[in-house]
């Protein structure tokens, strides 16, 4: 959340306004708050709360291509001090992880739903309807093997129900 009085969040709307300016090159209030297209008084009215137009402000920014560290005097390298969030190596490495348990699951939850299948099914179907019962019923146990937590009890149950109706 944005504070509405900058100064209990230490930050400095005088030397922020003033760095801004200098970068601008603007000498005035007046001029700065039409380079924000604002108006003066709400250039004012935001500096006597010790806070900063943000709209105007961060539009202004990113039209002139100000970087927002530079303007708060924020060192891109302090943030790796303060822990202000995950790092891209370690979103990539945790991603990389999720990947390999979802696999790991994904290939547990297929093995138990084929064994289910080589249980339930008759042996002296020919080839051609085991593999089209096997495509239909697959899903209905994927989901079955989620829902209840790889039973086997109940997954073979849902198996053989399902078999009554194809």
């Amino acid at each position: 959340m944005v504070a509405d009085n900058l100064l209990s969040e230490g930050v400095d709307v005088d030397l922020v306004i003033e760095r801004l300016s200098n970068r601008l090159n603007v000498k005035s209030d007046r001029a700065l708050s039409k380079e924000m297209g604002l108006s003066l008084s709400a250039v004012n009215q935001a500096r006597k709360r010790g806070s900063l137009p943000w709209e105007g402000l961060i539009g202004l920014c990113k039209a002139k291509g100000i970087s927002l560290d530079w303007l708060f005097d924020i060192n891109p390298s302090d943030n790796k001090k303060h822990n202000l969030g995950p790092t891209p190596e370690l979103i990539h490495s945790k991603v990389n992880v999720d990947k390999e348990l979802i696999r790991a699951e994904l290939i547990s939850v297929s093995t138990f739903v084929d064994e289910v299948m080589d249980q339930v099914l008759e042996k002296d179907m020919p080839a051609s309807r085991v593999l089209e019962i096997r495509k239909s019923l697959a899903p209905i146990l994927v989901d079955a093997a989620i829902e209840y937590d790889m039973d086997k009890a109940i997954v073979a149950a849902v198996a053989r129900s399902t078999l009554k109706l194809v």
